[in-house]
């Protein structure tokens, strides 16, 4: 029996461009330093994936509906069931001065929203600009490895998952009914994203578990605990009375 749309997965996967084997994007740390692909801002391991919900392209949706958890899957997927072939009619001859008006020195890779789509800048000549919004991959046969790690069955499985997505760190998800209470430890809280990642992690939850109508958010605050040979009044002097 395979997985549904709104079933919560945990996957692990890797994807190369075919036409080369370059290795386009990975879940393994490891790949990612030996390819030079790796970010220090991106979180490895296993991937929180929800059916349906448009995270995984719909040809690999199709794919991993069809596994088990567990399971290791290979497969290519042509440029038509990927990210499409080529459009010509997405390559654009811009003026220069068109980016000029907005203080913009446009140069090649760089990338812009163009008509409310990400392009890229391909060439600048002579006070032209030629931008292509094609996806990247377009035109290309891609491969994919993926390894389902676990199906996440309970809410609280669920909301953890979607915490750990938005690196959120946490230190108890409960379920009442139809309420969710999250108690957000003192280091998430600390963190300058914070908000901006509670903010998603909420609209997260109230989007893909359908059981859950209200969340709650209990958030721990603590004093920072002076350093050994520190007081509480050092760092801070006071005038004596004349």
């Amino acid at each position: 029996m395979g997985f549904e749309n709104g079933e919560f997965l945990e996957v692990e996967f890797s994807i190369w461009r075919s036409v080369d084997n370059e290795l386009l994007s990975t879940t393994d740390e490891a790949k990612a330093k030996e390819a030079g692909i790796y970010e220090s801002e991106a979180r490895y391991g296993a991937s929180l994936v929800v059916l349906g919900s448009g995270d995984m392209l719909p040809n690999v949706e199709k794919e991993l509906k069809a596994m088990k958890e567990g399971d290791v899957k290979r497969f290519t997927l042509k440029p038509e069931e990927a990210f499409g072939n080529r459009n010509e009619d997405l390559i654009r001859v811009m003026p220069l001065s068109e980016f000029k008006k907005h203080d913009l020195n446009p140069h090649p890779g760089m990338q812009i929203n163009l008509d409310g789509v990400r392009a890229v800048v391909k060439s600048v000549n002579s006070g032209r600009v030629v931008v292509d919004a094609n996806p990247p991959e377009a035109g290309n046969s891609i491969t994919y490895e993926i390894k389902i790690v676990k199906s996440i069955t309970t809410d609280e499985g669920k909301i953890g998952s979607i915490l750990k997505t938005h690196r959120i760190s946490y230190n108890k998800v409960s379920m009442s009914k139809d309420s969710a209470e999250l108690e957000i430890g003192h280091n998430a809280v600390n963190n300058p994203n914070y908000y901006a990642r509670l903010s998603g992690t909420v609209s997260d939850i109230l989007k893909y578990i359908n059981s859950v109508s209200n969340v709650r958010v209990i958030e721990e605050y603590k004093r920072d605990e002076p350093r050994k040979g520190e007081n509480a009044g050092q760092g801070h002097s006071h005038a004596a009375p004349a």
